[in-house]
């Protein structure tokens, strides 16, 4: 008896066609997985504009509102300047001496606006001792030299600090004797600095100067 053999072969074109089908449905899920991912981008792209928006809206919202409260606050400083005038110019038709029993010197009592209240109060400068006054002609001025001294006893302050305020103010090198201090003193600092050789812009100044603080400053500060 003779057997046959049956050979099968594969069918080439049949085998491409799959394999063309794998490739196919390979790409086919990139593509999907590329989209999916570029779909999560634009959305967080879109998230991130729509609060750094929302972001710069609250800043421009809030910053309107200082300039609101900015100019309300001018205005009202506008109110009260008007009230001293009118107080002062009221003062100096009933009297020729002021004092602390004067008109001017009764605080405004408080008044009543949108969010809060407004005080005011006159307070006379030219009664207190101004410190420009001890140079004069670019010399120390030795009558105020002694009413500043004085004032430094009374408040339990070293009378010879009165020389550093003159060395601050007048324009020469020459250091008074003997707690004056020149640009040498304040150069030895840290940070360094040199006097100023001009009159006081503020009365803060004074702690810059060689043996004053805070302390001496607050006393110094009411007169």
């Amino acid at each position: 008896m003779v057997k046959k053999k049956v050979k099968y072969h594969k069918n080439p074109i049949s085998s491409s066609n799959r394999i063309s089908q794998q490739l196919f449905a390979k790409k086919g899920f990139t593509q999907q997985g590329v989209a999916l991912i570029t779909a999560l981008l634009v959305v967080a792209l879109a998230t991130i504009a729509a609060v750094a928006m929302t972001a710069r809206q609250q800043l421009d919202i809030r910053r309107t509102a200082n300039v609101i409260n900015g100019e309300q606050a001018y205005m009202y400083a506008l109110g009260v300047e008007s009230w001293a005038k009118r107080i002062l110019l009221r003062d100096g038709k009933n009297n020729q001496i002021d004092s602390l029993n004067d008109i001017w010197a009764t605080q405004l009592p408080p008044l009543p606006i949108p969010g809060g209240t407004i005080q005011a109060q006159l307070e006379d400068l030219q009664g207190r001792f101004n410190l420009n006054n001890l140079v004069q002609a670019h010399q120390a001025s030795p009558e105020d030299m002694v009413l500043f001294e004085r004032l430094l006893r009374v408040l339990e302050l070293e009378p010879t600090l009165a020389q550093a305020v003159v060395d601050w103010i007048d324009n020469d090198m020459d250091t008074q004797i003997p707690n004056g201090a020149e640009d040498n003193t304040y150069l030895a600092k840290t940070p360094a600095y040199r006097t100023s050789n001009m009159p006081f812009c503020s009365p803060s100044e004074i702690r810059l100067l060689a043996g004053f603080d805070n302390d001496s400053y607050q006393k110094l500060l009411p007169i």
